[in-house]
Formats: structure tokens, sequence, C-alpha cells
């Protein structure tokens, strides 16, 4: 197992590490709800699409395009949403622009989209299974498919992201065990860690700007 690790390791090129430090970096920081977080995924995504090219890994890398748009896109929508001390010294949400507080989804939208979710799997989770030699094909699936939705989730800062990404972590834990990959798996320990800490952190902010919102209207 040892030698297993050491060859991981060695594999690792300078931009691997790169990409993987500044996925950390993106999930610390998005977890302290700090906008900064989406710089750092927009340099490990954008590195990662081209070390996962040239691992011919072309589905986790076009997942990573998706990631560094997505990076895009929450900086602008982060950014909107300000922050100022108010009299009293606690935190206040800008009155310019309400869209982006904290928010939580109901339940039922959570149904409907991981029933999507399971359809959208099961459907390319078969094709990988008929036209392909991929692995796990259907476990596969659902995390590709769910994580393109936490991460819009985060980007449109709904709290219940995180308990998305808590499952998704998990399941990538068990695929890369399986693979031995032993230095992922311990990227995505560290990632199980960090969600569950980005919920808490999340939903303490969360009902900490519901009697600042109530005492705004």
């Amino acid at each position: 197992m040892i030698n297993a690790i050491w060859t991981e390791l060695s594999a690792y090129s300078i931009p691997e590490i790169v990409a993987v430090l500044a996925s950390l970096i993106y999930v610390v920081l998005a977890a302290r709800n700090n906008r900064y977080c989406w710089p750092a995924a927009l340099l490990g995504s954008s590195i990662f699409v081209v070390v996962l090219w040239q691992y011919q890994l072309l589905m986790d890398s076009a997942l990573n395009v998706y990631y560094a748009a997505m990076a895009i896109y929450g900086w602008f929508m982060w950014s909107r949403l300000t922050t100022a001390k108010s009299a009293t010294g606690t935190l206040a949400s800008d009155k310019r622009d309400q869209t982006l507080r904290l928010q939580t989804w109901p339940l039922t939208l959570h149904v409907k989209l991981l029933l999507l979710v399971a359809i959208l799997s099961t459907l390319s989770g078969y094709w990988l299974s008929q036209y392909s030699n991929a692995d796990f094909p259907y476990l596969d699936s659902f995390t590709t498919w769910a994580s393109l939705l936490a991460t819009f989730m985060i980007a449109r800062r709904v709290l219940e992201n995180w308990l998305y990404w808590m499952v998704i972590d998990v399941i990538s834990i068990y695929l890369y065990v399986s693979k031995d990959l032993f230095f992922t798996t311990a990227l995505f320990v560290a990632y199980v860690v960090l969600a569950a800490y980005g919920y808490f952190y999340w939903r303490q902010q969360y009902n900490a700007q519901e009697p600042l919102a109530a005492h705004a209207k």
C-alpha cells in the first residue's frame, strides 16, 4: 500500500499539484462564504481541463470546463451582494441587491431536482455501460450530474448545496479507493469535512440574516 501511495504521489505533476491546492483553497473559502473562492476555483478548474484531457479523461475534462464557467458566474453573482457594518456592529446586507442573500430551497424542489438527477444518471449510466469501458458507470454518472447541480446551487448561495456535496464526496471516496487513488481519496475525505463545516457555517449565517431581513421590512 505504501508503495502504491508513493507511486501515485510521484506521478503527480506540478500543474496537478497546483490544481489540487487551488481546489482546496476554493472549498475552504467557499465554506467561509468568501467570494474570493471563485478565482481559486477558476485556476484549479482551468488547469484540470488541460491535465485531464491529456490523460484522456474527456468527461472529467468537460466537467471542469463547466466548473471554470461557473467560477466566473459565481464571482459576478457573489460580487453583486456586498455587506457593510451597521451601527450596531453586525453585518447587514446591502439594500441595493437582496437577490443573493443566503437562501434555502423547499423540499419539493429538492425532490424534483433529485429525481431529474436520477433520470439523467440512469440514462448516461446505461449509455456508458453499453458503449464504453467505463467503470462504475451509474455511480460516476450520478456524481457528475449531482456535481453540476451542486455547483449551480453554491453559486446561487443555496444552503443545502453542502449536503449534496457531502453525499457526492462520500461516493467519490468509494470510487477512488476502488481505483487505489489514495491521494485523491485523501483529498475527498478533506472535502467531506469541509462540506460539513460549510453547511453549519452557512446555516449560522443564514439564521443570523433572517432577523436583519425582518427588521429591514
